[in-house]
């Protein structure tokens, strides 16, 4: 009977180990898969936001710094991930120095691509299109990181009386019509009035 008792306790102490090796890897596995969804969150844009924040990157800026920067400016949830993300995808080299039309909408990947000059065309531009309201422009510059103040100041008429190029303008009239449709290239010392 005794014999009986050692050969089926040899049975159970593989299926136990067996058991418990299995219920381990459950465990770890679950917290990776979990680890990873956490990851990905911290990836997705900020909100849904559209408004346009300029965004610099200095000359010599460590991946850490830019992604503590992205954090206090309110672009990215974590800095911990989007320097995770640079280094995972081989980026951290790649920064180039140069100020970025940045928008809360989006996504750490986004982001990446556009200071890694990997998306040159999110360089900071404001563009006036022909035919534009000076409401309408109004609300360009702002979405372009002016604040409203700032782009009401610049819009006001009387200041540009001696301008050549708005000779033909009467004294009181507003800026309607005569702001001519291009494309400017800004930075962080542009002004609205600029």
């Amino acid at each position: 009977m005794s014999y009986s008792l050692k050969a089926s306790s040899r049975f159970t102490k593989p299926v136990i180990i067996g058991l418990s090796i299995f219920v381990a890897a459950l465990v770890i596995g679950g917290f990776l898969v979990g680890v990873n969804w956490y990851y990905q969150q911290q990836l997705d844009p900020v909100s849904q936001s559209e408004t346009t924040q300029l965004f610099e990157v200095a000359n010599g800026d460590s991946t850490q710094a830019v992604a503590e920067k992205l954090e206090e400016a309110g672009l990215i949830r974590a800095s911990w991930a989007f320097s995770w993300y640079m280094r995972t995808q081989g980026l951290r080299g790649d920064l180039q120095a140069g100020t970025y039309a940045i928008k809360p909408n989006q996504s750490v990947q986004e982001i990446a691509r556009i200071i890694t000059a990997q998306d040159e065309g999110e360089r900071m531009t404001v563009t006036i299109l022909p035919e534009r309201r000076l409401d309408q422009v109004r609300d360009d510059l702002i979405n372009a990181g002016f604040s409203p103040d700032e782009v009401d100041t610049a819009l006001e008429s009387e200041q540009y009386v001696d301008h050549p190029a708005l000779s033909d303008k009467p004294s009181h009239a507003s800026l309607e019509g005569y702001l001519y449709p291009e494309t400017f290239h800004i930075d962080e010392t542009t002004s609205a009035q600029d």
